[in-house]
């Protein structure tokens, strides 16, 4: 298995110190190599040795869409496994892009699964595989009016009269601007 370098660190200024250098496979293994770094307590040189990152679920704190994604902890910072085989295997990389999971699992952090997107293309790709809902309509959560209220208001406004906007914005209970819009 290939491992690419993602991440490195000095654990201090002492000499014979090495850096700490994380690595992950094209298929999501996301590793510490060993290293030698001065232990305080016993005032000597310790050699840490390799280790393996255990990948736990990120359930989302608080936000829908970062649910469910491999995660693994590394000096106390939670980091995607996705994000990390794209930022060690794909070409591209920028602050402002996000990986997108071409097959839609989140789960399957291999290299030929991800690809660099923006927001809007990440968004679109969720939305055509029915993996991020489109909300519009009645099925909105700030929606006030169902469809069959609509085709009410339509047949109302057909018989259109002075003071009908005003009259059918206080029966449904909705501003005049969402009755006139329904009109156009």
């Amino acid at each position: 298995m290939e491992f690419r370098e993602v991440m490195r660190w000095k654990t201090d200024d002492y000499p014979e110190s090495t850096e700490a250098v994380v690595v992950v496979s094209k298929c999501g293994v996301v590793k510490r190599s060993s290293f030698r770094h001065w232990n305080k307590v016993n005032e000597s040189y310790s050699t840490r040795k390799e280790h393996v990152y255990p990948q736990t679920f990120n359930r989302g704190k608080g936000r829908v869409e970062q649910g469910n994604y491999l995660t693994v902890t590394i000096r106390g910072v939670n980091y995607s496994v996705h994000r990390l085989v794209a930022m060690a295997w794909l070409k591209g990389e920028n602050e402002t892009l996000q990986v997108n999971h071409k097959d839609g699992n989140k789960q399957n952090n291999h290299v030929d699964n991800l690809e660099w997107v923006t927001n809007l293309e990440n968004r679109r790709h969720a939305q055509a595989l029915g993996l991020f809902p489109v909300t519009n309509g009645e099925n909105h959560g700030k929606s006030k009016l169902t469809l069959a209220q609509v085709i009410e208001i339509k047949q109302e406004l057909k018989g259109y009269r002075r003071g009908l906007l005003t009259k059918l914005a206080q029966k449904y209970g909705v501003l005049t601007t969402t009755i006139s819009e329904i009109k156009a």
